[in-house]
């Protein structure tokens, strides 16, 4: 059997995937819990030091993008030729993103933020700089986009 991947709908998900994860964490943070804050991460590269709404805006702006690539790249690769129930290939596949979130996006965010020139590359400075509520955050976000 053939799937044919709606580019629209996909597009669709991936937004309410980024929208879902940012409505759990805000949550989370608002509970006091420590967990890793994407979308303020992600804004504070476009408005250092901008008002709130505006990293809020640029960082949400940006995760919904990556949520539509990630969404498109799911729909074609996973869902189109796997005969599973979603949910299950949702969560399945959230595994690809969140491992490269953490080996690869995190230490190159850490990279970007340091306000040098250059940098002499440390085993440090390869591994993730998260704290373990920081890394569970961001397996339960991944986990949340899987699942919509």
């Amino acid at each position: 059997m053939i799937r044919v991947v709606a580019l629209r709908k996909a597009a669709v998900a991936g937004i309410a995937g980024a929208f879902a994860w940012e409505a759990v964490m805000r949550g989370l943070l608002a509970a006091g819990l420590p967990t890793f804050h994407l979308v303020t991460t992600l804004g504070s590269f476009a408005f250092p030091d901008g008002p709130p709404a505006a990293v809020w805006l640029a960082g949400m702006t940006v995760h919904a993008l990556v949520g539509v690539c990630w969404a498109n790249f799911y729909a074609h690769f996973v869902w189109a030729r796997l005969d599973l129930p979603p949910p299950v290939q949702g969560l399945l596949f959230s595994l690809l993103p969140a491992t490269l979130a953490l080996f690869i996006v995190s230490p190159q965010i850490q990279l970007a933020q340091i306000d040098q020139a250059q940098v002499r590359l440390t085993a440090d400075l390869l591994r993730t700089p998260l704290t373990s509520a920081q890394i569970g955050g961001l397996l339960l976000g991944h986990a949340i986009f899987g699942l919509c």
